[in-house]
């Protein structure tokens, strides 16, 4: 059975050395990135969806979201630096929908973008 874990791994493989973050990608949503560590990357799972595929036997389908968090530092070219890392997450993504056999389907469902200083 493929695990929350494995799903947030072949992502994290996905995009490794893909972007500008280059390998400072880290599946801890609560880790301290300090300035010398940006860009980065944090890929987290934030919740899932547990739905009747079939009743018998029955089976279940799961809805794994993950959050992938763009970080940089804040300069006057913020919101560059954060949609050409966007982009390029996208493109390390969208290159294989199932992650090479990982899940049936891997859906880019929004973008949000936040700031804090």
């Amino acid at each position: 059975m493929i695990t929350r874990k494995d799903v947030r791994r072949a992502l994290i493989d996905r995009i490794m050395l893909k972007t500008r973050a280059e390998d400072r990608i880290f599946s801890n949503p609560v880790r301290n990135i300090w300035e010398e560590q940006l860009p980065a990357i944090l890929v987290y799972s934030r919740s899932e969806i547990i739905d009747e595929f079939a009743r018998a036997p029955r089976t279940l389908r799961r809805k794994l979201l993950i959050s992938v968090e763009c970080i940089s530092s804040i300069d006057d070219g913020v919101d560059d630096e954060l949609d050409d890392l966007i982009d390029e997450v996208e493109r390390a993504i969208g290159s294989d929908e199932t992650m090479n056999g990982i899940v049936s389907d891997f859906i880019l469902e929004s973008i949000e973008t936040k700031f804090s200083g």
